[in-house]
């Protein structure tokens, strides 16, 4: 598991609000699809998964379905940090700014 706790200073929201980004699995920029959990500072954790929009299309296809859902889905144009990073970022710009709650992007974890 690879768990990100210091965020390049552009990203202003992450350093503000997330106190760790968790992969569970190397990532890998040939992969369709990862997922990760972003703990926020004030202790709450949300799950993740990014895709990338083709992931998405052989899903359907597999599935034989015209439609995809999933919870905490995250649509980048490849599988890496850097890219998952700039998404997070954007969900809590859009989160303070919007009036969008940061739990309408991902699936609160339930604490153990």
């Amino acid at each position: 598991m690879e768990t990100i706790r210091k965020f390049p200073n552009e990203y202003k929201f992450l350093n503000q609000h997330v106190a760790s980004i968790s992969f569970p699995h190397a990532l890998s920029g040939s992969d369709g699809n990862a997922d990760f959990f972003v703990r926020l500072q004030g202790g709450s954790s949300y799950s993740f998964t990014a895709f990338t929009p083709m992931e998405v299309v052989r899903l359907m296809h597999i599935k034989r379905q015209y439609y995809f859902v999933s919870p905490g889905i995250i649509l980048v144009e490849t599988i890496s940090i850097e890219t998952i990073l700039v998404a997070v970022e954007h969900c809590l710009y859009l989160a303070q700014n919007d009036y969008i709650l940061f739990e309408h992007f991902g699936v609160l974890q339930k604490e153990k």
